[in-house]
C-alpha cells in the first residue's frame, strides 16, 4: 500500500470524526461509490450512494442520524495495489438516545487517481475481512 493511500485514509478518518463533509469529499473521486453492507444499509434506508452528490447526501444524512459518531482505526491492511482494508471501532449515540453503541466494523477502500473511488462499509467486520480475501 502506498504512503499516499495511508495518508488519505488518515485524513478521511480525521475529517469523518470532525463531521467535516467538505474535507471528506476532498479525498474522494468525483465518481465515488459508497456501498453499505449489512446493518448500516438498514439504518440509512439504502445501500449505495454514487458520485459526489450521493456521497454528500450520505454524510449529511449520516450525521443527522447520530448525535455522536466516531471511528477509531485499529488495523490497516494492504489488500492490493489500489485497495486497503480498514478495521475500526465505530462508536455512536443515536439521536434521541443516551446509550452509546460500539461496533467492530470493516471498510474496504479502493483508490483511483489519488482519490477514493469506492468504499464498501461492512457492519460486520468478518464480512469485510472475507470480502478482502483475508482470514481474520
Amino acid at each position: 500500500m502506498s504512503r499516499e493511500h495511508v495518508e488519505i485514509i488518515r485524513r478521511i478518518e480525521t475529517a469523518f470524526n470532525e463531521r467535516n463533509v467538505g474535507a471528506v469529499l476532498a479525498e474522494m473521486h468525483p465518481d465515488v461509490e459508497i456501498e453499505l453492507i449489512g446493518g448500516f444499509a438498514d439504518i440509512m434506508g439504502q445501500s449505495t450512494f454514487s458520485g459526489e452528490e450521493g456521497a454528500r447526501r450520505f454524510f449529511i444524512d449520516w450525521y443527522a442520524t447520530f448525535k455522536t459518531v466516531y471511528t477509531v482505526q485499529e488495523q490497516l491492511l494492504d489488500v492490493g495495489v489500489d485497495r486497503a482494508l480498514v478495521l475500526s471501532k465505530f462508536r455512536a449515540t443515536v439521536e434521541g438516545s443516551e446509550t452509546p453503541v460500539e461496533l467492530p466494523i470493516g471498510s474496504i477502500f479502493t483508490f483511483k487517481d489519488g482519490k477514493i473511488i469506492r468504499v464498501a462499509a461492512y457492519y460486520d467486520r468478518a464480512g469485510a475481512v472475507e470480502a478482502a480475501g483475508l482470514a481474520e
